[in-house]
């Protein structure tokens, strides 16, 4: 079985990706990055990389997990361009059942996590590194009425608007996101009669 890699950026089961592009994701109480991780799913050959909260919520298959810090798009594409052949090699010497590892699949685990331990903010091109906006830094006060937010605007809206909200906000060097402001329009949409 060879490795599939997938590339799921966006609105998807295994990666969120704020801004439509980036990886990013905040723990609930905002205090802290959750971490993100290259997934190699051992059952399907998957792939990919997940914030903690998506590796949370998908567990039970048989996986391994390497940290990483949070970036764009395209490093993680690069990055997963990378290690395909060293998961490759994992897959292809590791059994499910009964469970057995076998030399060339612990050696390429160790290369993978040699890389992925190696990989710091620092880094990253600047272009790649994942900058925050705090919701306070992006609203007006008046995106309701700017924006005709009612209780019939449809989800899909919703994510238009917080993408022109940011792109208004002026462009600085590397990716921007904005955790919090979809809530934030989520609550204006709810606050509308009938929402």
């Amino acid at each position: 079985m060879g490795v599939l890699v997938e590339s799921v950026f966006g609105p998807g089961l295994v990666t969120r990706y704020y801004g439509g592009h980036e990886l990013f994701q905040q723990s609930a109480d905002e205090s802290q990055d959750d971490p993100v991780y290259v997934v190699l799913d051992l059952s399907s050959g998957g792939l990919y990389v997940a914030t903690a909260w998506d590796v949370r919520t998908l567990r039970g298959f048989p996986e391994r997990l390497y940290p990483i810090p949070p970036m764009s798009r395209r490093a993680a594409d690069e990055l997963l361009d990378r290690i395909h052949p060293l998961a490759d090699r994992v897959l292809r010497d590791t059994k499910l059942n009964p469970p057995e590892t076998g030399p060339d699949a612990l050696a390429a685990d160790a290369e993978i996590r040699r890389i992925t331990e190696a990989l710091s903010e620092d880094d990253l091109a600047e272009a790649d590194k994942v900058h925050l906006y705090q919701v306070e830094e992006v609203v007006r006060g008046d995106e309701a009425e700017a924006f005709g937010i009612t209780a019939d605007t449809t989800f899909a809206r919703l994510l238009d608007i917080e993408q022109e909200i940011l792109d208004r906000m002026p462009r600085r060097e590397g990716v921007w996101v904005c955790p919090g402001l979809k809530d934030y329009l989520l609550d204006l949409e709810r606050a509308t009669p009938g929402g």
